[in-house]
C-alpha cells in the first residue's frame, strides 16, 4: 500500500499489523516499529492528530528501549509529517534527544540536524537553527550522498525564509531539486519544489511560481497525500485571487476547505480564515468575518494572526476599543521580531493593517523598523498557499497614519510595482487607491481622476468595498 502511495490503506494494514503484532506476543522493539509505521502512514492518510499521537507513542517506547536508531526514525517522522512550519514542542524534544544518539557518521544524523535546525528556527532559536543548518550542509555535502544534500538543503532554507537573498534561496533550491531528484526521493522534490514556489510567490517572479504550481499539482496527483491535494486547492485560490477572479477564489477556497475536512489539522484552519480574510477585505464584506469571528471558538481563531485580523475587522466595524484590545493581546503573544522569526511577515503583515486601521499605536514604530528593510517582497503565509500583499503597502499605511506621507508616497509607488511584478491585479488595484488617497491634499484633480478610474477598475474585479470607499472620499 505505501509503494502504491495509498497512505489510507496503509494505515488499515499497520493497524491489523499492530494488533496480530500484541495478539502474538512480539518483542517490544517489533511491535514499537510497527506503531512507528503506523503513526506516519496514519499522518500521510491525513489524520495529523491520530497520527501524531502514535508516533508520540512510539518515540517514548523507543527510548524506553535505548533504540537510538529507530528513536531517530520516529523522531525524522513526527518532525517532517507533522505540519510544516509548526511550533511543536514534542519536535524540538525528539530531536534533540535522537540527535545526541547519533554520530557524524551515522545516515540520519544529518537529516536529524536539519530538521533540528528547522525546528529551532520556527522555535524562536535562530542562531543555533543557523549554526546547525551549516553543519549539516557541510557535512552533506563533503560525503556527496544526494539524500544527504537535498535535506541538508532543506533545513538550510527554513532558516533563510526571511532573507530577501532571493538569488541565493532560488540557487538552493535548484540544488536541492537536482539533489532529491538523484536520491530518487520524491517527498524532497516536492520540498525542493515548495521551497522554490515560496521563493518566487515572495520575490514577485509570477513566471517561476506558476511553474512552480504545476510541479506540485504533478506531486499531489501522484502520490495522493491529502495535504499535497489540499496545497494544490489553496494554489489554485490564490492564483485566481491574484488575477482578480475574486468569484473562481471563493469557489477554490471553499474547495480547499472541503478537503480539510478529512485532514484533521489546525492549520489547514488557520489557512481557510486567512484566504477568507483576503477575499472578503477585497470584497468589502471583512465586517462579516469579523461577525463570524467573533462567535467562534476553534482552534483557527486563537494566535498572533487571527487576533490580528479580528482587529482589522473591529477597526472597520468601527469598534476602535476592541481592535485595540485585539492589538495587544496579538501582540502579546510575541515580539514583532518573534512574528517574523517564527512565521514569516505574513502576521506582521496583518498586525501593521491592524494597527494602521486602529490609529496610531506604541507599537507602529517598531512594526516600522521591522518591516521597512524587507520593502521589496511580497509577505507571504503556509508555504505559498496565502499571500497578504506587497510589504511596501502597509509600509505605506503605517507611514500615512504617523503624518509621513512623503515617505508613504514613495512606499506605495514601490508597493505598486511589486504588484504589477506579481501580476496581481487586487492588490495592484489596492495600491492604487491609496495613492489615489494621498494625492488629494497635495493634488485634488488628479486624485480624483486616479480615484475614478481605479474605483471602475475595482469594481470590475468585485472590489466593492474599495470601489465604495473611493466613491465616499472622492463623492464619485
Amino acid at each position: 500500500a505505501r509503494l502504491r502511495f495509498d497512505p489510507g490503506a496503509a494505515a488499515e494494514h499497520f493497524q491489523f499489523a499492530m494488533t496480530a503484532a500484541w495478539l502474538a506476543d512480539l518483542g517490544e522493539k517489533e511491535q514499537t516499529t510497527i506503531r512507528f509505521l503506523l503513526g506516519d502512514a496514519q499522518t500521510r492518510s491525513g489524520n495529523v492528530r491520530g497520527g501524531k499521537e502514535t508516533l508520540a507513542e512510539a518515540f517514548r517506547r523507543a527510548e524506553a528501549l535505548g533504540d537510538d536508531l529507530l528513536l531517530a526514525r520516529i523522531a525524522l517522522s513526527y518532525s517532517e509529517l507533522i505540519e510544516a512550519g509548526v511550533a511543536d514542542p514534542n519536535r524540538l524534544e525528539f530531536l534533540e534527544r535522537a540527535v545526541v544518539g547519533l554520530s557524524p557518521e551515522d545516515r540520519l544524523f544529518v537529516p536529524v540536524l536539519s530538521l533540528l535546525a528547522e525546528t529551532e528556527s520556527i522555535s524562536g532559536r535562530p542562531t543555533e537553527g543557523r549554526a546547525h543548518s551549516l553543519e549539516a550542509l557541510e557535512l552533506a555535502r563533503t560525503s556527496g550522498d544526494a539524500f544527504a544534500i537535498a535535506t541538508a538543503i532543506n533545513g538550510r532554507q527554513w532558516t533563510l525564509r526571511n532573507s530577501g537573498d532571493f538569488e541565493e534561496r532560488i540557487r538552493l533550491g535548484t540544488e536541492m531539486v537536482e539533489a532529491a531528484r538523484r536520491a530518487g526521493n520524491r517527498e524532497l522534490t516536492v520540498k525542493a519544489h515548495r521551497w522554490q514556489l515560496v521563493t518566487a510567490l515572495e520575490s514577485g517572479n509570477r513566471a517561476l511560481f506558476e511553474q512552480e504550481v504545476l510541479e506540485h499539482e504533478k506531486a499531489a496527483t501522484v502520490l495522493r497525500e491529502p495535504v499535497l491535494v489540499w496545497r494544490s486547492a489553496c494554489h489554485r485560490a490564490l492564483l485566481a485571487f491574484l488575477d482578480g477572479d475574486l468569484a473562481r477564489a471563493e469557489r477554490e477556497i471553499a474547495n480547499a476547505i472541503e478537503l480539510s475536512r478529512h485532514m484533521n489539522s489546525r492549520g489547514s484552519v488557520r489557512f481557510a480564515m486567512m484566504q477568507y480574510y483576503m477575499l472578503r477585505k477585497a470584497q468589502g464584506r471583512l465586517d462579516e468575518l469579523y461577525e463570524d469571528g467573533r462567535t467562534q471558538t476553534a482552534p483557527g481563531f486563537s494566535g498572533a494572526f487571527l487576533n490580528a485580523m479580528m482587529a482589522v475587522g473591529a477597526a472597520q466595524v468601527g469598534d476602535l476599543e476592541e481592535a485595540k484590545a485585539r492589538i495587544a493581546r496579538a501582540y502579546s503573544l510575541g515580539t514583532i521580531e518573534g512574528f517574523t522569526a517564527t512565521a514569516g511577515l505574513g502576521p506582521a503583515y496583518v498586525l501593521a493593517e491592524a494597527v494602521a486601521e486602529a490609529g496610531p499605536v506604541e507599537i507602529a514604530g517598531e512594526l516600522l523598523a521591522e518591516l521597512r528593510p524587507h520593502m521589496h517582497r511580497v509577505a507571504a503565509f503556509g508555504d505559498g498557499v496565502m499571500v497578504m500583499g506587497p510589504v511596501a503597502f502597509v509600509v505605506a499605511r503605517l507611514e500615512h497614519s504617523r503624518g509621513l506621507d512623503d515617505e508613504a508616497r514613495e512606499s506605495v509607488e514601490q508597493a505598486i510595482t511589486v504588484a504589477e511584478r506579481l501580476g496581481s491585479r487586487t492588490m495592484a488595484i489596492e495600491g492604487r487607491a491609496f495613492q489615489a488617497v494621498l494625492l488629494r491634499e497635495r493634488d485634488p484633480e488628479t486624485a480624483r481622476t486616479l480615484a475614478a478610474e481605479v474605483r471602475a477598475n475595482a469594481l470590475a474585479v468585485g472590489m466593492s468595498g474599495v470601489a465604495r470607499d473611493l466613491a465616499e472620499l472622492f463623492d464619485l
